[in-house]
């Protein structure tokens, strides 16, 4: 045998063993859809064309075999990752019992944002530079929502947690978030420091126990929730054409935040006032907490499997469903909403996997956290001015947005290092 061929059967042979222990394919074929009807499939694990054809994968495996990047990453062994379909049913199980909060919960946690965003801005928290004082604003919401995270899934105290640690938590997270989309392996660095730091927040945590990785509930909880409460209290606070009547609406919430407070239509200083329900729905339709879902499928009339992505920013923007003004922010759009458009709304996930957070966690923990912000970083008070690093190009779409021209973006990226400024 050729020294050639002999370098070819060892690349087959190796991609076979690898397969063969990973349950992972090298897929060549790609596909994405923003159409909502194919979409709702993908994320059910149904299928993605109107051919008929089976899936050959579990509706688990189609999951799992996309988010072993995370696996990778944070050695998490969640209903996301799992493979068998008994532990995932576990893990809801127990993230439901996790997030299951009577109404004084939610107003210690409402009591809790608030305390945490004024001591983050106070003055002995404050960078100065020549005359301005000011704070990077996308770590302070990471470490806010992290700190909060962690309260309500570990009952631990806010505002007791070390600040170190909680910053190198969420920094590493990001890093390694970025890093798992990539095709080479998490930096092992990155990864020692985050386990570390969370160590220091959870020093009881067994790390010999894969199913007891706090990162396990961490990861969804957190990452989910961080960008859309940056987006939307940028939105409500900064945007041109911000109605002051949603801040109120907001601030009456903070005061008393139950899940019948959520729905009730606001008494604003407008005759348009609308709940905190609508103003949140309008943050996920517009800035969705997950903004692409990946599933692997393998079609009984297809030789090769197939990597498909569910478009979720893409089809809430449709102007085609939403309106002329499909990609504008307005919260009263959800008063009188079609059925049509209420269908394509999958923030949460579709049946069978929908997120234990759909009905009262998500809306809630994003509702308080928004009203913490915009309550106590006032457009009169404070100024907004993207990171040093930040192109030409980046500051113009920035203008355009707080200008209401067009959405914010919503990339993890692309605010990196954005600063709130004291007039």
């Amino acid at each position: 045998m050729g020294l050639v061929a002999i370098i070819f059967w060892y690349l087959a042979y190796r991609k076979r063993h690898l397969q063969a222990n990973s349950c992972e394919q090298v897929v060549q074929i790609q596909v994405t859809s923003a159409d909502p009807a194919v979409c709702a499939r993908i994320i059910a694990c149904t299928g993605y064309d109107n051919t008929g054809a089976k899936n050959l994968y579990s509706d688990v495996e189609s999951r799992a075999i996309p988010n072993q990047r995370l696996v990778r990453a944070f050695g998490i062994d969640n209903s996301f990752t799992t493979r068998e379909a008994q532990r995932r049913k576990d893990f809801n199980k127990e993230a439901v019992r996790r997030i299951k909060m009577t109404e004084t919960q939610w107003q210690e946690v409402a009591r809790y944002a608030q305390e945490l965003v004024r001591q983050a801005v106070s003055p002995s928290n404050l960078t100065t530079v020549g005359q301005t004082e000011s704070v990077t604003l996308d770590s302070l919401v990471r470490s806010v929502c992290l700190k909060i995270v962690l309260h309500v899934l570990f009952n631990l105290d806010p505002l007791e947690m070390d600040c170190g640690n909680i910053l190198t938590i969420t920094e590493s997270i990001n890093t390694l978030w970025i890093q798992s989309k990539g095709t080479g392996l998490p930096v092992e660095s990155d990864k020692h420091g985050l386990l570390e730091a969370l160590a220091g927040i959870l020093p009881k945590w067994d790390r010999s126990k894969p199913h007891e990785n706090p990162l396990n509930m961490i990861i969804p909880a957190y990452e989910t929730l961080w960008r859309v409460v940056l987006s939307g209290f940028v939105q409500v606070t900064f945007v041109k054409g911000g109605s002051p009547s949603l801040r109120y609406i907001l601030a009456h919430f903070l005061a008393n935040p139950t899940v019948t407070a959520r729905k009730e239509i606001g008494h604003g200083p407008e005759a348009s006032a609308v709940s905190v329900e609508h103003i949140v729905k309008e943050a996920l339709r517009l800035y969705p907490s997950v903004k692409r879902v990946y599933r692997q499928f393998h079609m009984d009339n297809a030789a090769e499997p197939v990597d498909v992505t569910a478009d979720i920013k893409a089809y809430q923007r449709t102007k085609a469903i939403w309106g002329a003004d499909a990609e504008r922010f307005i919260p009263s759009r959800w008063v009188n909403t079609s059925d049509g458009a209420r269908t394509t709304y999958m923030n949460f996930g579709v049946h069978p996997f929908v997120c234990p957070a759909k009905a009262e966690f998500g809306p809630m923990m994003i509702g308080i956290l928004v009203a913490a912000f915009t309550d106590n970083l006032s457009s009169e008070d404070w100024d907004l001015r993207l990171g040093e690093k930040s192109s030409d190009a980046a500051q113009c779409d920035f203008d355009k947005a707080l200008s209401g021209e067009q959405p914010l973006e919503s990339d993890r990226s692309t605010y990196e290092g954005i600063r709130i400024m004291k007039k």
